[in-house]
């Protein structure tokens, strides 16, 4: 270090310059550590704020696609009407999924795809009879040709008849398909064996619909059988 001496009247007098430049580094030393540190920290805000927007992206996007799908499927009852360990009738248990507006059965369609079968089933108000091309709302039964009654489960306001299927907010009802009238209904090699696979869907005019995949029980050890979801 360099040092310089000054000479005075009074005497020699020693005094090092190099001391006061050693004092202004050590506050410009502190000064960038601080911005330093200023800086990681609004990258970390910034990355955080990022990962936030990410999450709240996704996870509206998941509420949208809930809401879409206003119908709610909760359970499927197989039948196995003549006790031979086949499946010939199912019945969905569909409501209205939180918050959904009202919808009308009478303008969904019902979708169902298995290995051997591709059906879409429009709505019929009779709660009794065989359909190939249709889904109606009547209550499960193990006996040959069904029960003949609605399948309602629930209705707090009172609006769902078989005229007029409208489920309101807490109606639950059934939806019936004949899978062995949908199959070709030729003979029992027409229906469901054990294990096999069923893709279903509900669609209504107002874009709102339900999916569900589900397999048949194996084995089949009763003639009425509920898979839950």
């Amino acid at each position: 270090m360099l040092h310089r001496i000054v000479i005075s009247m009074n005497g020699p007098i020693m005094k090092r310059v190099g001391d006061t430049g050693e004092s202004g580094i050590s506050p410009m030393i502190l000064l960038i550590a601080m911005i330093l540190i200023s800086s990681t920290a609004a990258g970390l805000l910034i990355q955080f704020g990022g990962d936030l927007l990410a999450r709240g992206g996704s996870t509206g996007e998941a509420v949208r696609r809930y809401a879409s799908s206003q119908y709610s499927i909760e359970s499927i009852t197989v039948v196995d009407e003549d006790d031979d360990g086949r499946i010939d009738n199912f019945y969905i248990t569909v409501g209205l999924a939180p918050g959904s507006e009202p919808l009308s059965l009478e303008r969904s369609i019902v979708t169902i795809t298995t290995a051997d079968v591709t059906a879409n089933l429009g709505y019929s108000n009779s709660t009794s009879g065989e359909s190939s091309t249709k889904f109606n709302c009547e209550a499960p039964s193990t006996s040959s040709g069904g029960s003949g009654e609605l399948g309602e489960i629930a209705d707090p306001e009172g609006t769902f008849t078989a005229d007029s299927p409208d489920l309101s907010p807490g109606c639950k009802v059934y939806i019936h398909v004949d899978y062995l009238q949908v199959a070709g209904g030729v003979d029992d090699t027409d229906e469901m064996t054990a294990g096999q696979g069923v893709d279903l869907h509900i669609q209504s005019d107002s874009s709102s619909k339900a999916y569900v995949q589900f397999h048949i029980p194996d084995p089949v050890t009763r003639q009425m059988m509920i898979i839950r979801k």
